[in-house]
């Protein structure tokens, strides 16, 4: 893909927790954030000090889950230890994934039992997916009409806008005080 940078995990590591807790992983991001528009780091889906630390520098969290309930069980436990963390809600994006339309579990049911806003819903299709796996190429670079693509395309979007360059906010100019006239003469009266 054009414009786009991408670091591999590389060899795997006893303890990657050590790597994200150095001084170089302090480093990199130092380094990353003013040299690309977005820094996107994956983490797997345990809640350990190392995600943690990323947390504590990250601009958003967007935690991906599956319209279950384990699934919602878990994202619940999330949500209660991110507010206890006094991590601002509005950092945390919600996105469903594998959305099914006939699981009965819709995104208004999470958003009421969570509280939280789901950010953007991937729709299930196993068909591209399975395809995609298969031919060994990503199905985001398919037709955009497909619906997981167009879930995540959302999601891309959310965040676009989120970071994108807020315009100043100008203060109202009060008009010029007119002079006050004189009655004797108006403003050009002779003293």
């Amino acid at each position: 893909m054009e414009n786009l940078a991408l670091l591999p995990a590389g060899e795997a590591n006893r303890n990657p927790g050590e790597l994200v807790l150095s001084a170089a992983w302090d480093r990199f991001l130092t380094e990353a954030r003013p040299q690309f528009d977005y820094v996107l780091v994956d983490t797997p889906a345990i809640l350990r000090d190392t995600e943690l630390s990323i947390f504590d520098v990250s601009d958003r969290v967007v935690l991906v889950a599956t319209p279950d309930i384990p699934s919602l069980a878990n994202i619940k436990k999330f949500f209660d230890l991110t507010e206890k963390l006094d991590y601002p809600a509005d950092r945390m994006l919600l996105v469903l994934n594998r959305v099914d339309r006939r699981s009965g579990i819709t995104a208004a049911n999470v958003e009421e039992t969570l509280k939280h806003a789901v950010a953007a819903q991937i729709l299930v299709d196993e068909k591209t997916v399975l395809a995609s796996i298969n031919a060994g190429v990503p199905f985001i670079t398919g037709p955009r009409n497909i619906p997981p693509v167009q879930g995540i395309l959302d999601l891309a979007q959310r965040l676009r806008t989120d970071f994108a360059p807020k315009e100043p906010v100008v203060a109202p100019v009060k008009p010029a005080a007119k002079p006050q006239l004189s009655r004797a003469g108006g403003l050009f009266q002779r003293r």
